[in-house]
């Protein structure tokens, strides 16, 4: 029997791949999305994480004031983005040890330019609810962005970047909360850390962080669309994307930089803003013409590594193939892939696939033994339907699929 290595292997061969080249190709993206079986008692949803009642609670307080309610909350909103400030003994002092700003002299704040601006809601998927920190402007978020996830340094922020996730987050208003009720609980021993050694979930978050603007840097003229309408349909494309991504951490423990996380988190997006997927969207993001090309302004550039430009040339043509693959099967099973459950079943479906296997000529089977395998798995593993797909464009679902060298 082939195995899935030897797959991926005859396919980059066939299309012209070098022993070298292949090696790269092979060792890039060597587990795909997940390397173990899910296990036999999973339940869709999963269960919300343990972060999210506290961050009901900042949605309250940013509802009722704006964002730098939680600079109290969130200590990285009390520093101004300045380089070299995480080695400044202060810094390192508030956000590692938990002291509090309030004695330190650099703790002049996070300048925002629309702090009201920003909101927090909750975001319903089937890995669970999710936090998710909206800003109003492309400024506020690059200065969030590198806030909460670059010890507030000026680290550049590529254009084409419009969302993240923020994981592993060590919230100290949490840790302060265990702090206060170990103290109730043990009035006779300190509090420590060691405490919280196998426990990280009671204080580490995992968020969303989300702007305004074009989807990966896209004007909405290379789509056919209003500004208006490309507005609103990349706010629901960036939001579904990294709940994607979302979900494969947390249901696949495998979340990478690479091409076909990107596809796959991408057909969740485009799905939830069209009702359908399309291969001149996905090719227009990436920045991939139809011929395999590729722009640097894409967001290709953002996920090859250190591949060489050989390996790059054929990663980006079998992006092309498998883009076309998988909107020829989207559409011809459009009734069974309908609504959130059919976002699901993608997903279950896609997670056993690679990049290799999208782009070949056996992928309409492949997919269709999948997706039947993927259906009987969600018979017996959802426990309830979630809704959180947002409302879909009309305009941009019947003007149906156009050619990819159109647009980019």
């Amino acid at each position: 029997m082939q195995t899935r290595r030897d797959f991926r292997a005859d396919l980059l061969t066939a299309m012209g791949a070098n022993s070298d080249v292949q090696a790269e190709l092979l060792s890039y993206d060597e587990d795909g999305l997940g390397a173990n079986p899910l296990p036999a008692d999973i339940r869709f949803p999963l269960a919300d994480e343990a972060c999210l009642p506290v961050w009901r609670e900042y949605r309250r307080s940013v509802s009722a004031s704006n964002i730098l309610a939680l600079a109290d909350r969130l200590v990285q909103l009390r520093f101004p983005i300045q380089r070299d400030i995480s080695t400044s003994d202060e810094y390192r002092a508030a956000t590692r040890r938990g002291v509090s700003p309030d004695s330190i002299g650099a703790a002049t704040g996070l300048p925002l330019a629309q702090p009201d601006g920003c909101t927090v809601r909750i975001h319903q998927t089937w890995a669970g609810s999710i936090p998710i920190i909206q800003t109003a402007c492309r400024e506020d978020f690059v200065s969030l962005l590198q806030a909460l996830t670059a010890r507030n340094e000026p680290v550049p922020v590529p254009a084409s970047q419009g969302a993240c996730i923020v994981a592993g987050y060590n919230n100290w208003d949490r840790v302060n909360r265990l702090r206060e009720r170990w103290t109730l609980e043990n009035p006779t021993t300190a509090f420590s850390f060691d405490h919280l050694a196998d426990r990280k979930d009671e204080y580490q978050d995992r968020f969303i962080l989300l702007s305004s603007g074009s989807y990966s840097g896209v004007a909405p003229e290379r789509l056919g669309l209003t500004s208006a309408d490309w507005q609103r349909l990349s706010l629901t494309i960036r939001c579904e994307h990294e709940c994607a991504h979302y979900w494969t951490r947390r249901v696949l423990s495998s979340m990478g930089n690479r091409v076909f996380d990107e596809v796959v988190a991408d057909y969740c997006g485009i799905y939830a803003a069209c009702g359908r997927y399309r291969t001149d969207w996905q090719l227009a993001f990436l920045g991939i013409d139809e011929d395999g090309s590729t722009s640097d302004a894409g967001r290709f550039q953002n996920y090859n590594g250190t591949l060489s430009n050989a390996a790059r040339s054929i990663l980006a043509r079998l992006v092309v193939k498998a883009a076309a693959n998988l909107e020829h099967f989207d559409r011809s099973h459009a009734d069974e892939i309908d609504g959130e459950r059919g976002l699901l079943l993608m997903l279950l479906t896609l997670s056993g696939m690679s990049l290799e296997h999208l782009a070949s000529s056996e992928a309409q089977s492949l997919l269709t033994i999948g997706f039947k395998r993927s259906q009987a798995l969600a018979a017996r593993a959802v426990t309830r339907d979630v809704r959180f797909l947002h409302e879909r464009s009309g305009r941009a679902h019947a003007k149906g699929p156009a050619s990819a060298g159109h647009v980019v």
